[in-house]
């Protein structure tokens, strides 16, 4: 749904915006966030690496919605020599909203050479750290359901040298493993160590610290700190190994034209670190073609609080927000225990209890009320199986084909465009995973799926994400005359009812989802186990765009819904729409407009106004399940006047609404909502 950009601009279609003096200040446009739930999950002090066998922690703050996340590295400042992971909430909480994960490090100090040993804290030390944190995290990246191809770097000061040199030096093919980033946030870092001194004194800088003394923090960072030493010293002395090491720890001799996109603040007073820094980053950049922002504001060595969204802006822009919402949830740790059915116990466990779920369950039956548990356990925590003990478990005799768990819905869910079901397992250990089938109700019966493999996940301490989409799946209907197909969630005590019996490759409709289950597949056998933290159903949301008005239900009784998808960037033209909850097999077109209104038209609300054009390529039928997917050309837009076609041009909002017809009696057609989209 965001689609990564390369050397597109970051507000428009030029490939660099030079600089942006802000003082009464203008927040940027998000052009499309994703959806603000806002909470997450910490998983505090986890050891990244050891030196000396000292370990080395980050904190990941994980979105709770569904992912897989984009990720922002958060790296600290303090001259390199102090400073902490402790980031304060305010200064990422809106990439969080925008479900984007956040890990901030630690890294090693200069200050801390009796800690890891004099050799082991000057560079590249800190930027080796980096890199590893990177590699850790996309090495775990299905633990914590983040994206290893959408990773950025931020930090200030030092932390925004480490994130400019990380971002500039990162390689894909890098033998260690990929240290690539895909954007950069650098809050006024140092970028080159032999002028700042210059740099300082050329933007009219009178100040103490002179950064080519021996004292000063880039000579302390290379070592180079002794009576008589210092970076100017060193400058006239190419031979020296100090040397290099500045020029390893330069991002200016980094930059390349294929370098990921660059977010640079600084403030035009700064005399801590020059602006001029920042502009011989910027220059490098802009030399290259590559894309760059510079933001300027009138303070100093800051990040003021009102520049703290341009930066989530930018890493939503350039990575993407997680484009789903979850619609429903069940989670395995975090429930109240009842009594499980004794039957229900596989013999080679002991203390196991069963938790009272959310929605009743069927065939695992996790309530008080309708019989037996077979199968489906609360492991009382259990090490071998779960780091927390919380899981849905299937074993033994369970893994045989047929056994199943399955709950009904209270209230049908939408699950178009990309509906989703997503499973968190902490246990699989079968070589290559486990085989399971996904049962799915859609309001007149049952289905299931071709089988599935899940992840292989053999160490406690492990988990893994697997993500399912519904669409994507073989479907074969279930025969209700079978005993299985008569209602799936009511098979036998003992929990096997065999494999189900059905009709053949059908396409179930996911606009009216009503249950959702598991069903063992074959060629399982007693010693293989399948534990179960989470299970989740989810659909894409409005990823672009804002809903402008409402219109009328159709004949199926749901009002059309009109999504977008892609990006606002004129230069990227690959805005594609999603049309769901129409009728079957009834035709339609997008139509667009510059203005915007509200007036009934045949069954429904006309959401646009002033000219309108009709986009004619995209007349179509929507299919089995009532949906129909339509890009535009933004280059070729239609208009009901001379020149007739035209081009979308940044800056501009433009409003698009699907016309379709419902020849059910009484009705004739009927319109969706609206959609709104200021292009960049």
């Amino acid at each position: 749904m965001f689609p990564l950009r390369s050397a597109a601009a970051f507000s428009d279609t030029q490939p660099m915006i030079r600089s942006l003096l802000r003082v009464g200040l203008v927040p940027l446009v998000l052009a499309h966030p994703g959806p603000a739930f806002g909470q997450f999950t910490l998983h505090p002090d986890l050891v990244y690496k050891s030196v000396n066998n000292v370990p080395i922690h980050l904190d990941l703050y994980e979105p709770d919605a569904s992912g897989p996340h984009a990720l922002v590295i958060w790296i600290h400042g303090g001259g390199w020599q102090g400073g902490n992971k402790d980031v304060p909430l305010s200064r990422i909480e809106g990439l969080l909203q925008a479900n984007i994960a956040v890990a901030s490090i630690n890294y090693r100090l200069t200050s801390q050479a009796s800690l890891y040993g004099a050799n082991e804290v000057i560079f590249p030390a800190q930027i080796d750290d980096v890199q590893d944190a990177l590699l850790f995290l996309r090495s775990n990246a299905a633990t914590w359901e983040l994206d290893p191809a959408r990773v950025g770097t931020w930090g200030t000061s030092a932390g925004g040298h480490l994130a400019a040199l990380a971002g500039t030096m990162g390689d894909a093919s890098d033998p260690r493993g990929d240290t690539s980033v895909q954007a950069i946030g650098d809050g006024y870092g140092p970028t080159d160590f032999f002028t700042m001194d210059m740099d300082a004194l050329t933007f009219g800088c009178s100040t103490s610290l002179t950064h080519g003394d021996p004292n000063s923090p880039e000579s302390k960072l290379v070592g180079f700190d002794g009576p008589g030493e210092g970076i100017l010293v060193l400058s006239s002395m190419p031979g020296l190994p100090e040397f290099q090491l500045v020029l390893q720890a330069n991002p200016v001799l980094f930059v390349d034209a294929n370098d990921p996109p660059l977010l640079v603040l600084h403030g035009q007073t700064d005399c801590t670190v020059s602006i001029g820094q920042s502009h011989r980053l910027v220059d490098a950049y802009t030399a290259l073609g590559a894309d760059v922002t510079l933001l300027v504001h009138a303070g100093g060595h800051e990040l003021p609080a009102e520049f703290v969204e341009d930066f989530h802006t930018f890493f939503v822009t350039e990575l993407g927000g997680n484009a789903s919402a979850p619609l429903f949830t069940e989670n395995y740790t975090q429930s109240t225990r009842v009594a499980l059915d004794e039957q229900a116990v596989p013999a080679n466990f002991d203390n196991e209890t069963i938790r009272q779920a959310s929605a009743t369950w069927g065939a695992c039956n996790m309530s008080t009320t309708l019989g037996a548990i077979p199968h489906a356990v609360q492991l009382d925590p259990n090490p071998a199986v779960s780091v927390d003990g919380g899981s849905l478990l299937f074993n033994g005799g369970a893994l045989s084909a047929g056994s199943r768990a399955s709950s009904r819905l209270t209230l049908p869910l939408d699950l178009t465009p990309g509906g989703q079901l997503r499973l968190r397992v902490s246990k699989a250990n079968a070589p290559g995973g486990i085989q399971f089938r996904v049962l799915l109700r859609d309001g007149s019966g049952w289905w299931a799926s071709a089988p599935v493999s899940t992840p292989e996940v053999a160490n406690p301490l492990a988990s893994a994400t697997l993500a399912i989409e519904l669409a994507a799946l073989t479907w074969f209907q279930v025969d209700p005359s079978s005993p299985a197909g008569v209602d799936i969630d009511e098979v036998d005590s003992g929990g096997e009812s065999g494999p189900l019996l059905h009709l053949g490759i059908g396409i179930p409709s996911l606009a009216a989802v009503d249950g959702i289950g598991i069903e063992m597949a074959a060629n399982n056998d007693l010693t293989r186990m399948l534990a179960i933290d989470k299970l989740e159903l989810s659909r894409a949301t409005n990823s672009l765009g804002s809903v402008s008005c409402t219109s009328l239900p159709n004949s199926t009784g749901a009002m059309a819904r009109l999504d977008a998808g892609g990006s606002a960037l004129v230069a990227s033209n690959d805005v594609h729409f999603f049309v769901s909850d129409l009728p079957v097999n009834q035709f339609g077109l997008l139509i667009s407009s510059r203005g915007l209104g509200g007036v009934p038209l045949y069954d429904g609300t006309l959401c646009l106004a002033g000219p309108i054009g009709r986009h004619g390529a995209s007349i179509g039928s929507s299919n089995a399940s009532g949906q129909i997917t339509y890009q535009v050309d933004l280059q070729s837009m239609p208009s009901p006047a001379p020149p007739f076609q035209t081009a979308v041009v940044p800056g501009e909002t433009w409003h698009f609404q699907w016309w379709f017809r419902d020849t059910n009696p009484p009705f004739s057609a009927n319109l969706s909502n609206g959609l709104s989209i200021l292009f960049q």
